[in-house]
């Protein structure tokens, strides 16, 4: 009986002492958030562009030169991004601002043209002093100096400039050890909790490093589909939108049902800037996301994702915002890593499965 109480009061206080000392970890954590935000991206781009470091090691170019090598390719990809990529941006949208307010008159006598003078007389008056607003030049230059700006102002600032420095050190460091590091992280572990956090921190990895690679293959893909299938059915700003669109699905379906709505009014714009086939064009648009969302769902995820992550739709997005309220934007970028803990957590200690990790393995 004595043992039983000391055994149970153990247990309570080993408990106690458990959970103490995590929110002791959470708070440092949270603490230490601006000096760890530079590490975890790194730590993921590390981990993104390992095996292609891999590649060029085993065709015979030593791992350093093989990491130099990629920054190469991936800084030469940017400037080209930046050096074509941005001018057109900005050209789409300084001539998007300057015909703004002709989209919006031109829609106004649409809609008026189906309703008839009687339905619209109550907003005419509102809606002609927004378009008087609109198509005077300070507010087209207003918004070109706006974007601009933004611009200008992100290009900047000196702390993206030395964060992106020392996420680039990181990265670099981290893949010139990362073999190093995994063949000795498990020796500062307890030999008894060896086999139980190896396993542990496989799965969590396994998940983490399969959405990401994975996830990124698609956005990349569905981006490129959205601005070939906007181009076709012609709305402005075509390209901006689909690799927005595209961008955005890193939340499954999260960038489809935010570019729908601009995408759509675009198209309205469009149809009646240039010939007024209003349903041609926002069913081409429609079709567009129809056509692409079947290829995501059917083809790129089966394919590519498979079922080796688990993680759902709604379970990524309640989990960016729940970990970025936590967390700030330091939780925003782990949300994927800290989500798969908590599932490799609740399927391992306590549905009791089998090491996920091990299994896909063995099929791949």
């Amino acid at each position: 009986m004595l043992q039983s109480e000391k055994y149970d009061i153990d247990r309570i206080f080993r408990l106690i002492v458990s959970l103490i000392t995590l929110c002791l970890l959470f708070l440092l954590v949270y603490y230490l958030r601006m000096v760890l935000i530079p590490f975890a991206i790194a730590f993921i781009i590390a981990n993104l562009l390992d095996p292609v470091v891999d590649l060029f090691e085993r065709i015979g170019i030593p791992r350093v030169i093989s990491i130099i090598l990629v920054f190469l390719i991936i800084f030469g990809i940017l400037f080209l991004i930046f050096f074509f990529g941005i001018p057109y941006i900005i050209s789409e949208l300084s001539q998007f601002s300057q015909i703004f307010p002709n989209y919006i008159s031109n829609i106004y006598q649409l809609i008026a043209s189906k309703l008839g003078e009687d339905s619209t007389q109550s907003v005419d008056q509102y809606l002609n002093k927004i378009i008087e607003n609109l198509q005077s030049t300070q507010f087209v230059d207003t918004l070109i100096n706006y974007l601009t700006n933004i611009f200008s102002q992100l290009l900047n600032l000196i702390y993206l400039l030395v964060g992106s420095v020392i996420v680039v050190m990181y990265v670099f460091f981290l893949l010139r050890d990362i073999h190093r590091f995994r063949a000795r992280w498990l020796k500062y572990i307890p030999e008894k909790y060896r086999d139980t956090v190896q396993m542990f921190v496989r799965d969590t990895y396994y998940y983490t490093v399969t959405f990401f690679r994975g996830q990124l293959t698609i956005v990349t893909i569905l981006g490129i589909l959205f601005a070939i299938g906007f181009s076709i059915v012609d709305i402005r700003l075509a390209i901006l939108i689909g690799f927005l669109a595209g961008f955005l699905n890193l939340i499954p379906n999260f960038g489809t049902l935010v570019a729908i709505i601009p995408a759509v009014l675009l198209a309205i714009g469009r149809a009646v800037e240039v010939d007024g086939s209003l349903l041609l064009r926002i069913g081409g648009v429609l079709i567009v996301f129809l056509v692409v969302q079947l290829i995501q769902d059917m083809i790129l995820i089966p394919t590519i994702m498979g079922k080796r992550t688990g993680l759902r739709p709604a379970t990524i997005l309640f989990s960016v915002f729940v970990w970025g309220k936590l967390l700030g934007f330091l939780g925003v970028i782990l949300a994927i890593p800290l989500t798969c803990l908590t599932k490799v957590y609740f399927a391992r200690f306590v549905l009791k499965e089998k090491p996920v990790s091990l299994e896909m393995e063995k099929k791949e």
